[in-house]
């Protein structure tokens, strides 16, 4: 099952990158987030000129993501800093605790704080102290479970000047992975079976957590993770967090995407936001999960494909951010 959860999370194994092709009026260096023990190296991408710039900090989804957000052969978060870049915006990006330090998560009770709020107030933290930064215009972008924590991150550091979130998930995490494992049953004759054992198993799961103990935080819950994590996801709803929020939010959903729906989990947002008008909600038809080209019907299949988010997407971040007015 821990291998079904991987493959769920993570969906590839990660490939060469794409190489630049162009001149670019952007420079990178590298740098580091968060505190001793758990350093985390990063890539700070600066426009060039004088500045101030905007800046956005980008929070990866779920599983053990690198900086760039490999998946496949694809960089998502490669493309959106450099794509916002060439726009006059600075953008941090890091590699997930998770993946430069598992062995702190084996056998140890931790919770999603220790997976992302921690390391991406430190990553806020280190924009608004960077020499040609507005620290006044500091944005977090999350996407998939990096834009579902993304309330809770402003909600911990209310110096955060805006949200962006791409593919928010607004059902919990094992009701999406259900709902994920019977869709691709749907469409994948020859592994059906196997999906929906699969499928079965997850549902178990969200009948354990229902009955998990606060009292034992250590204890194995659902798919190997301990108790404290589920108790931490369980505590959390992302579209009430983000309700109290007083920052100006931009949502962003891709029509096809089949692991965070339109259907299941944008329609959440838009019922809850759609009248609030430091809100904007934005959907692309044909985009998938990486807000790049999907098939008809999308899936796993898509991420192999080489690919770039499309450059929409990315206009629409910067001509948002270029929006807003600076944090008080």
């Amino acid at each position: 099952m821990k291998r079904a959860l991987v493959a769920m999370l993570a969906v590839l194994t990660a490939s060469a990158p794409l190489a630049a092709t162009a001149a670019t009026p952007w420079h990178e260096t590298k740098v580091e987030v968060g505190n001793a023990p758990y350093r985390l190296g990063a890539t700070l991408t600066m426009p060039d000129g004088k500045g101030p710039s905007p800046a956005v900090v980008l929070v990866s989804g779920s599983g053990p993501n690198d900086r760039d957000e490999t998946i496949g052969p694809n960089k998502p978060f490669l493309d959106i800093a450099h794509g916002l870049a060439a726009h006059g915006i600075a953008v941090l990006r890091y590699d997930k605790r998770t993946k430069t330090y598992p062995q702190a998560f084996i056998g140890k009770p931790f919770t999603i704080d220790d997976e992302y709020t921690g390391d991406a107030i430190s990553a806020v933290k280190v924009l608004q102290a960077t020499n040609g930064v507005d620290p006044k215009r500091v944005f977090v972008l999350g996407h998939s479970q990096g834009a579902q924590m993304a309330p809770r991150i402003a909600q911990r550091d209310p110096s955060i000047a805006g949200l962006i979130l791409i593919g928010a998930p607004a059902q919990p995490l094992l009701a999406a992975m259900h709902r994920q494992l019977e869709y691709l049953a749907g469409i994948d004759q020859q592994h059906a079976a196997q999906l929906r054992q699969q499928a079965a198993m997850v549902e178990a799961a969200r009948t354990q957590l229902a009955h998990l103990d606060p009292k034992h935080p250590d204890a194995p819950g659902p798919l190997g993770l301990p108790t404290s994590y589920w108790l931490s996801l369980r505590e959390y709803n992302a579209i009430a967090v983000a309700k109290t929020l007083k920052q100006p939010m931009l949502i962003l959903q891709g029509g096809r995407d089949y692991q965070v729906t339109p259907r299941d989990d944008f329609s959440h947002w838009q019922a809850a936001f759609s009248q609030t008008p430091r809100v904007t909600l934005k959907e692309y038809p044909m985009l998938s999960h990486l807000m790049m080209p999907a098939g008809n019907p999308p899936s796993p299949s898509d991420y192999a494909k080489p690919g770039h988010v499309d450059p929409q997407v990315i206009d629409d971040i910067a001509t948002w951010i270029e929006a807003q007015k600076p944090r008080p």
